[in-house]
């Protein structure tokens, strides 16, 4: 990455290696069992949750996270999902998608929707009650991550906002000792197949090269931590968030996402810029 070439990141790697194994021998925190009960208002700040963002029902430190990130809200449905080529990453069986998804729901207006379209077998009539999807825009996968609140109106959300899991310590020891050893140690396949074990998918497979494995990582984090602020940040720290983002091009319902130099950094605020006659150019591309 520019400006770090002289950076010796084996040491770095060896630091989060060890600190994160530190976490692990400690006991003190332990992956949730079921997926769903991670997210239920029951499951706040435990086990798990080592650093959660706090929100309070009938105070002033609400949010409008389950109204915009959750399948029901009060102005229809929610505003943020995941994609569908996101959600087709996911084993057929991770509880991630099985539990972790809203495949059948209701509207404020009394309209059902199923998800997917192509699992139609499986949601467009449950337990004698048939829900609507066209095949298009119905095609939503709203995370339940969110949806687990006391109040679910506007501006009335309770939703804590999860800022460090265990599960990523046992990733983060997956992806640093991959990196650290020159490729996968059993230690780092124990940790990364805790992480899929919970959600009920297979095994990582065996013998993966050091590139194999550290690419196995980058797309479990991306099935872990799916909305919840992480995806970004990890492709820009291993360098490689403009060739991801412009080879999607377009996503689905053709949003944009080619991005370009600019959207590395943001721009220096121009009273910054006025003020400090070191300070020649702005970030690139503003």
């Amino acid at each position: 990455m520019a400006g770090l070439e002289g950076l010796d990141t084996k040491q770095y790697f060896e630091l989060a290696r060890d600190k994160a194994m530190e976490i692990i021998s400690s006991g003190e925190y332990s992956l949730f069992t079921s997926w769903k009960e991670l997210w239920s208002k029951a499951g706040r700040n435990k086990q798990e949750h080592m650093w959660m963002l706090q929100s309070q029902a009938g105070t002033q430190f609400v949010n409008n996270l389950s109204i915009y990130f959750s399948a029901y809200s009060t102005f229809g449905r929610g505003a943020v999902w995941v994609t569908n080529n996101h959600y087709s990453d996911y084993e057929d069986k991770d509880k991630r998608t099985l539990d972790g998804v809203a495949h059948n729901y209701e509207t404020n207006t009394g309209t059902k929707y199923y998800y997917p379209s192509w699992q139609a077998d499986l949601y467009r009539i449950v337990n004698g009650v048939t829900y609507n999807n066209n095949g298009t825009t119905d095609n939503r996968a709203y995370v339940i991550k969110y949806a687990d609140v006391n109040d679910p109106t506007v501006a009335n959300s309770d939703a804590h906002y999860p800022l460090m899991r265990y599960s990523e310590v046992l990733l983060t020891y997956a992806e640093a000792a991959n990196e650290a050893n020159g490729g996968p140690t059993t230690e780092a396949y124990k940790q990364l197949n805790a992480v899929r074990a919970r959600a009920a998918a297979t095994e990582a497979p065996a013998g993966m090269t050091q590139e194999q494995f550290r690419s196995f990582v980058i797309a479990e984090r991306a099935r872990e931590f799916a909305l919840e602020g992480v995806r970004r940040f990890d492709l820009m720290r291993w360098g490689i968030y403009l060739q991801v983002m412009n080879k999607i091009s377009a996503g689905q319902n053709n949003i944009s996402k080619v991005r370009s130099l600019r959207n590395l950094l943001l721009p220096i605020p121009q009273a910054e810029l006025n003020s400090n006659p070191m300070i020649t150019e702005n970030n690139p591309g503003w």
